[in-house]
């Protein structure tokens, strides 16, 4: 399973229905394949460990290890053609800075959090990655669709988290 997140409760429920599920990650700029799931030792959330000759690192973590994912090997371009402006943005001594956000376990596999873009810092200085909030409020069953955002805070200092809810009529409680 690639190209796009997988939920753990779905890939719980495949390994239920007796399917075995290997999950992995990449990127155009990698060819693409950088992480994946070795037979016996997948973990829902997720998407494996580095290929061999792949070097992965988590820079700038936060207070919980999250942080920037980069990435080295063989399979990383050398470059965006024509492009030296873009290339200096995300490659640094051979590291491909993938622009993704995650964090490794104990075992060294990586669970992907969202994207620095999309990453929210209030002016406390809380970093709110907005899939992980939508992910959670997003279950509740009144909530029918959901999109977290961060504008300027009214100190100037940082972002404020907003959010834009669409309700579930047919499950939400009488509206006054």
């Amino acid at each position: 399973c690639g190209g796009s997140r997988l939920d753990p409760e779905l890939f719980r429920s495949f390994q239920r229905l007796g399917f075995t599920v290997y999950e992995g990650y990449g990127l155009t700029e990698t060819a693409p394949v950088l992480t994946v799931h070795r037979a016996g030792d997948a973990k829902a959330g997720s998407v494996g460990l580095p290929l061999p000759n792949v070097e992965l690192d988590i820079r700038n973590t936060n207070l919980e290890g999250v942080g920037e994912v980069w990435v080295r090997g063989p399979s990383v371009m050398g470059g965006y053609l024509n492009n030296d402006e873009a290339t200096r943005e995300v490659l640094s001594d051979g590291w491909l800075r993938t622009g993704d956000l995650g964090r490794l376990d104990d075992d060294g596999h990586l669970f992907l959090t969202g994207r620095s873009k999309d990453l929210i810092v209030t002016s406390a200085g809380k970093n709110v990655y907005p899939d992980e909030v939508e992910m959670r409020y997003g279950e509740l069953p009144y909530v029918k669709e959901l999109c977290v955002f961060g504008l300027p805070a009214r100190d100037g200092l940082g972002d404020a988290v907003h959010a834009v809810v669409v309700i579930d009529e047919s499950t939400s409680p009488e509206w006054d």
